[in-house]
């Protein structure tokens, strides 16, 4: 019977200019410059049985996670902010770049069990993610340049030109988006979904890309992986406030939040029950149409999950 070879768990710790590397197996520390030739030099040299934790930032991690997928490596990509609860929680005080890689590679070895390995994406699923999250953020500053120019008369001319400019600008990258859906065969979902009330073609293309991009097991799932889940923090007799885990990219909550509103306000005979139920509660407004942007979403991920049709009864 041959032997079951070990696997060698390497920590990457990412920045724009370098990446800090453990390997705990030899327990050495690598430096190396954040370039495809240098990564693919270091990635080149790694044993098959090779296992990778490494932190996403930004995109500083995205060609080092490309070129260990390209060897067939098994890669952990690991939220900062886990990480940074896990170095509070194992006591680890100093934090350095070298350190931040060995806590990844030590936190991949005592959570392996529990995570989940990084799939490649499609590259044209992935330019749709980053072109609706970066129409998110010209929408924000869109909104802050509205706001920080407002009553001065003498420059109007010039806000009025800038904010059509903007304007002009995120329609382009939400038309962009929607093409290469429509190219990934995503077409038929997105009309599925935006049957819905309250939901547009931005919203519905956004349901529809998070479906895709992982294989979720329930809605449950589908809704944590957008932050729409609650947390609970309960200890003996006292009983916390329930609170939105808020993880992951938090346009997509905008986006149901706003669903949520039109959906109650435009088709109270079916959502509106919803929203009552929250206010009797004692829940505010906001927090009510957030609770009918999650059902939305529940009801979009058992469209898809079913190739079914939107039924107005069977939602309410």
């Amino acid at each position: 019977m041959a032997k079951q070879l070990e696997s060698i768990i390497v920590g990457v710790d990412t920045s724009k200019a370098k990446l800090d590397i453990y390997r705990a197996d030899t327990e050495t520390s690598h430096v190396i410059n954040n370039d495809q030739d240098a990564i693919e030099s270091f990635v080149k040299a790694l044993p098959a049985e090779t296992l990778i934790a490494i932190e996403a930032t930004n995109r500083f991690h995205e060609s080092f996670v490309a070129a260990a997928l390209a060897r067939n490596l098994v890669v952990y990509v690991v939220d900062a902010r886990r990480l940074s609860h896990y170095r509070t929680a194992v006591g680890v005080r100093a934090k350095t770049d070298l350190n931040d890689a060995v806590l990844a590679a030590r936190y991949l070895a005592a959570e392996r069990h529990n995570l989940r390995p990084f799939v490649a994406q499609n590259p044209e699923a992935t330019q749709v993610w980053q072109l609706i999250l970066r129409r998110s953020k010209l929408v924000k500053a869109r909104t802050s340049i509205k706001q920080t120019l407002a009553n001065l008369d003498v420059v109007i001319d010039d806000v009025a030109a800038a904010m059509e400019a903007l304007d002009k600008l995120i329609n382009t990258l939400e038309r962009e988006a929607y093409k290469l859906a429509t190219q990934l065969g995503w077409r038929e979902d997105i009309a599925r979904v935006q049957a819905m009330p309250g939901v547009g073609r931005l919203t519905a293309l956004a349901l529809v890309l998070v479906f895709h991009r992982h294989p979720f097991r329930s809605a449950d799932a589908y809704v944590a992986f957008m932050g729409l889940d609650v947390r609970v923090r309960d200890s003996g007799k006292f009983k916390n406030k329930r609170k939105l885990t808020k993880m992951g990219a938090p346009e997509f909550r905008r986006l149901l939040f706003l669903a949520g509103r039109s959906a109650r306000l435009n088709t109270p005979e079916v959502f509106g029950e919803c929203f009552e139920r929250q206010i009797a509660n004692g829940k505010s407004k906001t927090a009510a149409d957030i609770t009918v942007g999650r059902k939305i979403a529940r009801i979009a991920f058992s469209l898809l999950k079913n190739e079914t049709q939107y039924q107005p009864k069977m939602a309410a």
